[in-house]
């Protein structure tokens, strides 16, 4: 019985024994309670060897004359008993484990006993029955395994012994080692295994048989190897098989050839130095014990003993020196000795000689002499090889090649010589054209060639030379007779004082090149000088006054020849530009001309040109005859060179300097904002135009309370309580030239003070949606509009852009804008934006979320005159901004899992393709898609409301660009919803623009015209996982929304009023993954307010998309972006879009809210508003505009409400909501709050 069942067993007796005791004494008077007796007995140990003792022991409680136990055993012998101890001899050992139970009993109370369970185990065994067998060489290893008595054995090896190699361990019974090649064989192995039994230990033992096979024999694979070259690099490898692990080698006899030697791996490698035949054995062994020998010859031959030079044709001249050494290469390398074996008196007759290995001397006549020259090496190897050596005499040669040229009636004379061949008894004489060198009065005779010549011309002749062996050599020749020297330059071209000049003389006849001078008594022009050359250059210093100077030059060829020339020239004064360097002015936008004027020079032919390296402005072009025009587009100073070149090409060059004054502009864009009782004063700049600015009001006119000064250009004034509103006028300004420019403003009075500008500080994106009046049969489509603006966080809107879609005023896209806004300490402010448009718009907001001094969220609508069409006027819009991260602005961050939720609705009716769509009216889309980080949408998936029907799992993909680092604004192009009929495909918006919040939320514009497709706008959220369950809808989530009613549906698209939404606030509980939902929410119907309460199950798939069963006939579709977190789209008739946080509390915190409603139908205005939340109580400032175009400023509004446990809002207005957390809550308008058309709420901090 184990320990457990002990317990168990004592307390159910002892549990007994005291009921059984109270029963007892329950009668008995003085009330006494008796004390319960235990017992309770320990061992020594629990278990033990057969036949060892162990001691027990036993106590017992209450034990009213200490009486003790009395012992009992259910095996085994007891001894030593006591009152309170007793010695177990266990029983003896057997095949298998015993169980032995021993009992003490209390004397006092015989019923109270306890017992102690031992284990005797079975006696020891080995249980290995076999040992595996090993290999010499291989490691072994192998465990002696046992059971029965008592763990840890130990272990011996009594008789036998093991393999050699091979080791046991006593304390683990294993063998191991590498065997050796002595242990191979079968050895007979006793072991004895011995328990840790105490005091007597129980063994066992066993015989085993250990094999060990031998390795495999060595044997020699290579068994010849290659002989050796002499003095040559020698590399052989013995190779073997068999054998234990790696083989070592060794040199077993003989001797190796000298210079080799041989590794212990085999190789034989190594340069001989000695020939001959080496004979010896190689020994292979491995590290076991086994070995092999083989025996091998190798034998050192010499290399082929050869004489150099290898080509047999040697050559000599007759007296010149001569040289040729003999080398030898191969054999013994060594000792080399050249010897001639033949043909060596032949030589020495020819006047050379042998000595050593080179033949040497200078042939004294010529010859053809065959000989044999023969090599000895130390190794007595001989190589001969017969040459032939052919004495020739040296080759007869004229000179000079050509021959100087001849002028008429001047004597000439030129030596012709020879060298080469016998070297005497030269004789000259003329072969050919001997006629035409006599016809020019020339002749040759003992190789000079003389005479006068007397007529110009040429003679071509060869000439011969023979010497005293008879060898002959020709030369041919052209000589050139010149005329007489004579200079041919008479009058030079013209020269300009201070300019660089240069003109090279010219002459004729003479020979040779000529070299020039001013000839004596004679000087060059001031400023000029004459090289040899007859190069005339300088810059003339002095005008020769219309008329030509004149001087005398010399020029002399190469034979000494002169002749004499007068030369004449005009120098002209030197070219100057008349014209001003800094030119008259122009104006931007003005035709600009001016024409430059030049002097001096040839004084005609005048050019101008842009001088290198020089640019006119871009605007102006410069006519060769010096016209500089053009109309200026950028004001500046410009800076250029021009070029004058006259009809000499003479040049000069300066630098212009020519100013544009600006296009006269007014620089100031719009104004600040006024409020009531406090002094106004802007000031309107002006930049370019000239002179002194007038302002004007050239159309409308200033407020009643302000004026402006005509001079300065600042309007100044006081607005009064009756002035607030927006006034639109136009300032010109005029300037001394006459030139105008105009400004359209419009100058906004608020009624409030912008204390808490600094509030509205940094980059802000925002989106809305709304209503125009629309023109088609007199029906009111949706707009929507997204953007960005900066805020200066002093009143300022500095810059922004924005994205407005509407069906009547049609797509504006990047429509930049500034403007002024006012924020007070309720934090209900006013904004005025004007537009790059032209038009102004006039917006409430509010600020909220407001960290560290700026607020990083707010509601908007649109509070100014609903008039007109399209954004100026008509369109009554409601949205929301957030505060931007810019370092957000990448293509990379824009990376994930995004789910949206889209409204709108279809193209108007009129358009072909609107009226052919199978859906009209209302619409309304959630989803998700994959955005890349590099510009592609993928995984695309939306279901959608569309009209009265609904699409499921709509996949698409598509492109977006990189968002624009100043304002978010990124370009999105996706594919139609792949279910909707091919009508509806057809008007299905492609193209959309998203600004940016941060990398984890966005808003989204169609910027398709909403005049021929549908309208989409809304919100995206970046997903926390790439991977959902349903563990990721679990707790409580809060949801809400607003959408058109059946009533509104109905009437789009005829010229009936369209009026009438429904509101929605609800609660979702979940338990159990996916398996239990328990919904409650609110209802306000066009003004009727119901409650009703559902139960269901949910399942999520991996890309977020949530659907439910058993939740209503029409639940709606959520698309998770986090956990509790969604945006969804309802699937009933009604198409609209809801929105699902997490419920993080249950009771609102006090403190400053703002809030905002959702706009979905166009009788259903805007609204928002600030205040104070506290506990049960509310108080609100708002700001309301109607359908009407009625603007409410400033409303108060004040009220309580209950909340229960669930977070369930009961407002003394009639509204309903639910807390979100202890920041945030939704309100739902009461019955008729809003009339037929109700709206939510969010309310925040």
């Amino acid at each position: 019985m184990r320990r457990g069942s002990i317990r168990q067993a004592v307390w159910s007796v002892l549990t007994s024994f005291i009921v059984a005791l109270s029963i007892a004494l329950s009668g008995c008077s003085g009330g006494g309670a008796v004390a319960t007796v235990s017992v309770s007995a320990t061992a020594s140990a629990t278990t033990v060897d057969g036949g060892d003792a162990i001691t027990i022991s036993a106590t017992v409680t209450n034990d009213k004359n200490s009486a003790g136990v009395t012992w009992t055993t259910s095996a085994g012998t007891l001894s030593g008993t006591t009152t309170s101890s007793a010695t177990l001899t266990a029983p003896a050992a057997t095949s298998s484990a015993q169980t032995v139970t021993v009992t003490a009993t209390s004397m006092t109370d015989t019923t109270k006993s306890a017992t102690v369970t031992l284990t005797v185990p079975a006696a020891p065994s080995i249980t290995t029955s076999t040992l595996a067998s090993g290999t010499v060489g291989s490691a072994y290893s192998a465990a002696l395994a046992g059971s029965g008595g008592l763990s840890p054995y130990t272990w011996a090896l009594t008789s036998g012994t093991l393999p050699s190699g091979l080791s046991f361990t006593a304390s683990t019974g294993t063998i191991t080692g590498t065997p050796t090649a002595t242990g191979a064989g079968t050895a007979s192995l006793s072991f004895k295994m011995t328990d840790s039994g105490t005091a007597t230990a129980l063994t066992a033992t066993k015989t085993l048989s250990l094999t060990i096979a031998p390795a495999a024999a060595i044997t020699f694979t290579t068994t010849t190897l290659a002989n050796a070259t002499y003095n040559t690099a020698y590399s052989a490898t013995i190779a073997t098989a068999g054998g234990a692990g790696t083989l070592t080698y060794s040199l077993a006899s003989g001797s190796l050839p000298t210079g080799l030697s041989l590794s212990t791996g085999g190789a034989l490698t190594g340069t001989p130095t000695a020939g001959g035949s080496f004979s010896f054995s190689v020994k292979a062994a491995d590290a076991y014990g086994d070995s092999a020998t083989q025996s091998f010859t190798v034998t050192v031959v010499y290399p082929a003993l050869t004489l150099n030079p290898s080509t047999t044709a040697l050559a000599a001249t007759v007296g010149k020196s001569y040289s040729q050494s003999f080398t030898a290469s191969g054999g013994a390398g060594t000792g080399f000795t050249f010897s001639i074996t033949s043909g060596a008196s032949a030589l020495t007759a020819a006047g050379l000689s042998f000595s050593g290995s080179t033949l040497s001397g200078t042939p004294t006549s010529a010859a053809t002499i065959p000989f044999t020259m023969q090599v000895l090496d130390s190794a007595s190897n001989t190589a001969s090889v017969g040459y032939t050596l052919t004495i020739s005499y040296a080759a007869l040669t004229i000179s000079p090649a050509t021959l100087p040229s001849a002028v008429v009636n001047s004597a000439y004379s030129q030596t012709l010589t020879a060298s080469g061949g016998s070297g005497t008894g030269y004789t000259w004489s003329v072969t050919t054209g001997a006629t035409s060198l006599t016809a020019v009065g020339l002749s040759l005779s003992g190789g000079v060639i003389s005479g006068t010549p007397t007529s110009s011309g040429s003679a071509s002749f060869t000439a011969q030379v023979k010497d005293s062996a008879s060898n002959t050599a020709s030369q041919s020749y052209t000589l050139t007779v010149n005329a007489s020297l004579s200079v041919t330059s008479a009058t030079l071209p013209s020269a300009v004082v201070g300019s660089a000049y240069s003109t090279t003389l010219t002459a004729t006849g003479g020979s040779g090149s000529y070299t020039w001078a001013i000839a004596s008594g004679s000087s060059a022009p001031a400023g000029l000088s004459l090289s040899t050359a007859g190069v005339l250059s300088g810059t003339p210093t002095v005008a020769s006054g219309g008329a030509a100077t004149t001087f005398q030059v010399q020029a002399t060829d190469t034979t000494s020849h002169t002749a004499t020339g007068t030369l004449s020239i005009t120098i002209n004064p030197s070219l100057g530009i008349a014209t001003s360097t800094t030119l008259a002015s122009g104006y931007v936008g003005t035709a600009y001309s001016q024409t430059l004027a030049a002097s001096g020079g040839t004084g005609a032919g005048y050019s101008w040109s842009v001088a290198s390296g020089s640019s006119l402005p871009s605007w102006a072009t410069l006519t060769s005859g010096g016209a500089l025009s053009g109309t200026p587009t950028t004001a500046g100073t410009y800076t250029f060179t021009l070029t004058v070149t006259d009809s000499g090409s003479d040049t000069n060059a300066a630098q212009f300097t020519l100013t544009v004054n600006g296009t006269l502009a007014i620089s100031t864009t719009s104004l600040s904002a006024a409020t009531v009782g406090t002094a106004y004063s802007q000031s309107i700049g002006a930049s370019g135009g000239t002179g002194s600015d007038v302002f004007s009001i050239s159309s409308g006119s200033l407020p009643s309370w302000a004026t402006l000064n005509t001079s300065t250009g600042k309007i100044t004034g006081t607005p009064g309580s009756t002035n607030t509103g927006s006034t639109t006028f136009t300032v010109m300004v005029e300037d001394s030239a006459s030139h105008t420019a105009t400004q359209n403003y419009t100058l906004t009075v608020y009624a409030i003070l912008g204390t808490n500008d600094s509030y509205l500080s940094g980059h802000y994106a925002f989106y809305a949606t709304g209503w125009v009046d629309g023109t088609n049969d007199g029906n009111t489509y949706k707009s929507a509009l997204a953007g960005s603006f900066v805020a200066d966080g002093a009143g300022n809107i500095t810059s922004g852009t924005l994205d407005y879609n509407d069906a009547s005023g049609g797509l504006a896209e990047s429509v930049s804008l500034t403007g002024t806004y006012a924020l007070p300490s309720t934090n209900l402010g006013q904004m005025t934006l004007s537009l790059s448009t032209g038009k102004t718009v006039v917006i409430a907001f509010n600020a909220g979320n407001i960290n560290s001094g700026v607020a990083t969220a707010g509601d908007l609508i649109r509070f100014d005159d609903t008039s007109g069409i399209g954004i100026t006027g008509g369109s009554r819009f409601s949205g929301e901004f957030a505060q931007q991260t810019l370092t957000d602005f990448t293509t990379a961050k824009l990376a994930g899992g995004y789910v949206f939720g889209l409204t709108g609705e279809s193209c108007p009716l009129g358009v072909s393709a609107c009226n052919s769509a199978t859906d009209h009216g209302p619409l309304a889309t959630a989803g998700v898609m994959s955005l890349s980080g590099a510009g592609l949408v993928s995984s695309g998936q939306q279901d959608i409301a569309s009209g009265t029907n609904v699409y499921t799992l709509a996949s698409f993909s598509g492109t977006y660009g990189t968002p624009d680092a100043s304002n978010g604004r990124a370009t999105l192009t996706l594919s139609a919803g792949s279910t909707l009929p091919s009508s509806d495909a057809n008007i299905w918006p492609h193209d959309f623009v998203i600004y940016m919040v941060n990398a984890t939320k966005f808003y989204v514009v169609s910027v398709d015209s909403h005049a021929n497709y549908s309208l989409l706008a809304g919100k995206a959220a970046q997903q926390t996982t790439s991977s959902f369950t349903t563990s990721n809808f679990s707790g409580s989530a809060v949801f809400w929304g607003a959408a058109p009613s059946d009533n509104y549906i109905a009437a789009w698209g005829t010229s009936a009023a369209v009026s009438g939404s429904n509101a929605i606030v609800g609660r979702t509980v979940a338990t159990t993954s996916g398996t239990t939902l328990s919904v409650v929410f609110y209802q306000n119907q066009q003004g009727t307010v119901s409650s009703q309460t559902g139960s269901g199950t949910y399942s999520v798939a991996s890309n977020g998309r949530m659907t439910f069963t058993g939740v209503g006939s029409n639940p709606p579709i959520f698309y998770l972006s986090g956990t509790n977190t969604a945006y969804a789209v309802e699937t009933g008739q009604e198409p609209g879009v809801l929105y699902v946080e997490p419920q993080t509390a249950t009771t609102p915190g006090s403190g400053t809210y703002v809030f905002g409603n959702l706009n979905v139908v166009p009788e259903g205005g805007g609204s928002l508003g600030a205040g104070t939340i506290g506990s049960g109580t509310f108080g609100l400032t708002t700001a309301n505009s109607d359908s009407g175009g009625t603007l409410q400023w400033n409303q108060s509004a004040a009220g309580t409400y209950t909340v229960d446990a669930t977070g369930l809002l009961t407002f003394s207005d009639g509204g309903t909501g639910y807390v979100i957390s202890a920041t945030k809550l939704i309100h739902m308008d009461g019955p008729g709050a809003s009339g037929a058309s109700p709206s939510v709420s969010v309310v925040q901090q």
